[in-house]
């Protein structure tokens, strides 16, 4: 109460203090606040009905906005005054202009909001303002609000919330929330798309991937960065920053089909999500998901022609898009090939030749797993080499990936990703900024610079980061340095293990070979 005193005397404050600079435009100006809460509401859209505001004003972290009128209205005249915010009921009431009384306007939540708000734990640090608090706070409840919405059923409770350089989310994984953590960038911890971003990189990361722990699957990843990216765009009705195939088409199918539409259309795809099955690329795999999602929440294919062209004129699939349903794979079990194997005894000596190799798709080269051969060398009657009958031959057998190897790889992008059995840390560092300049010098085409910017940053990643031997490849192919090429692009294909952010490497020595 004592604040709500402070902010209404600061704006009839203010208003005095510039009565003699709103001769041209009146501004109105007020403050917006939770009738339940009694606490100033941010990002309220505000504006005057028929087009008696030059624009919407939106209020800030403290619940204030500024206005701005038409020319022509003038002190005392009635103008009608709308505030929407999500979660909450439209107010819209008729107000006399004035510059020198300013508003304060209550809005009632709408009814289960509160049944559905998140709650949040801030380390302690002095970066955590209250102003931030506040700003965090409005900016998570709303996006949680919007998911909880749409159908997606999330934790009220989050990890705890930090501040890092570089640090956006780590932990343990599936334990309980306080074994886990997310963490801003600081540099950007006033930019409320950030703080979305940061949080629905979360949201859609527990759910797609971090659920299924140890089984991560590189599909699954750049699925949820889809994911991710759309739902932030659709909340701020803008199209998503990022520009990928995936994001750019199901914004495509929002703008013929509406919001309602797409933002469901995923829903329902995350709803009948499978894990990878024999899927050839990553393009196969989510459009078989989104198809799945289509299925629910079409009639009688109504949409399908329209959404069919979308995809075409993405370049993602043809006049038939696949239709089938999205399989599991099938469970592999281990495989004894003796007909009489038993137990060797104490005096029996065994060598073992231990094969590992990374799981398919994942492009993670740190991961212990894969296929075990042992050849068994031994003696004595209880050796299971010993035998008048059956097949001798060595025991083969697939264990399942080791949970506790570690993972230390770059994404595409060059977000450094470390994960040691349950713990899981994304890393933010210079690499970002390097891949920024790839791009760029990639767009200059300048082929020189492009070849000596990767070759430096492979000398501090290696192999980690596929990255800059993929923009190292592709200079060498202009710089008609065919050999170097080569070399960095089967190292990509190889290493990738069916990563589809790295299939132009593929693509490349085709063209390569077939001249």
């Amino acid at each position: 109460m004592r604040r709500t005193i402070f902010n209404c005397l600061f704006l009839a404050l203010a208003c005095f203090l510039n009565r003699g600079m709103l001769a041209d435009n009146l501004k109105v100006q007020g403050l917006v606040m939770d009738r339940v809460t009694r606490s100033p509401l941010v990002g309220a859209t505000v504006s005057a009905t028929g087009g008696q505001a030059t624009r919407d004003a939106v209020t800030d972290s403290d619940g204030i906005f500024l206005l701005p009128l038409q020319q022509e209205i003038k002190p005392g005249a009635v103008v009608r005054i709308r505030v929407y915010k999500e979660g909450y009921e439209q107010y819209e009431k008729q107000e006399p202009a004035s510059a020198e009384v300013p508003l304060t306007i209550f809005l009632s939540p709408t009814k289960g909001t509160r049944d559905v708000e998140v709650k949040l734990i801030f380390k302690a640090t002095p970066l955590f303002t209250p102003r931030r608090k506040r700003l965090i706070t409005a900016e998570i409840s709303e996006l949680y609000a919007y998911f909880r919405e749409l159908g997606f059923d999330l934790e009220r409770d989050l990890p705890p919330l930090g501040i890092r350089s570089a640090e956006m989310m780590s932990g343990v994984f599936p334990r309980t929330i306080f074994d886990r953590q997310i963490n801003f960038p600081a540099k950007s911890i006033d930019d409320g798309h950030t703080i979305r971003g940061v949080y629905a990189d979360y949201v859609f990361r527990t759910l797609l991937v971090l659920g299924d722990l140890p089984a991560m699957s590189a599909y699954d990843e750049h699925s949820a960065a889809i994911f991710s990216a759309y739902y932030v765009g659709s909340f701020e009705d803008r199209k998503p920053r990022w520009n990928e195939k995936w994001v750019n088409a199901i914004w495509g199918i929002r703008q013929q089909l509406g919001k309602d539409f797409a933002d469901k259309l995923l829903l329902y795809a995350f709803k009948t999500w499978a894990e990878p099955g024999k899927e050839q690329s990553f393009d196969e795999f989510f459009s078989v998901r989104l198809h799945n999602g289509q299925f629910v929440l079409d009639n009688a294919g109504e949409h399908e022609e329209t959404i069919d062209k979308v995809m075409q004129d993405k370049g993602l699939y043809a006049n038939t898009p696949p239709r089938k349903q999205a399989q599991s794979p099938e469970p592999e079990n281990p495989k004894v090939s003796n007909s009489h194997a038993q137990t060797a005894s104490t005096k029996d000596s065994v060598d073992a030749t231990v094969h590992r190799a990374a799981p398919a798709n994942s492009g993670l080269s740190g991961r212990s797993g894969g296929n075990i051969n042992l050849e068994q060398k031994s003696e004595g009657p209880d050796s299971p080499n010993i035998a008048t009958f059956g097949d001798n031959s060595p025991v083969n057998y697939s264990p399942q990936v080791n949970p506790f190897a570690v993972i230390d790889y770059y994404d595409f992008q060059g977000v450094r990703r470390i994960q040691q059995g349950n713990q899981y840390k994304a890393v933010l560092g210079d690499e970002l900024s390097v891949f920024q300049k790839l791009q760029q010098l990639e767009k200059q085409e300048d082929w020189g610079g492009l070849r000596d910017l990767a070759l430096q940053q492979i000398a501090k990643t290696g192999e980690k980061w596929l990255t800059p031997h993929l923009y190292a490849g592709k200079a060498c192919v202009h710089l008609d340095q065919i050999d170097e090429a080569i070399k960095h692009l089967v190292l990509v294909q190889t290493k990738a293990g069916g990563n589809p952010q790295y299939s132009e490497a593929t693509t490349i020595l085709k063209q390569l070979r077939s001249k």
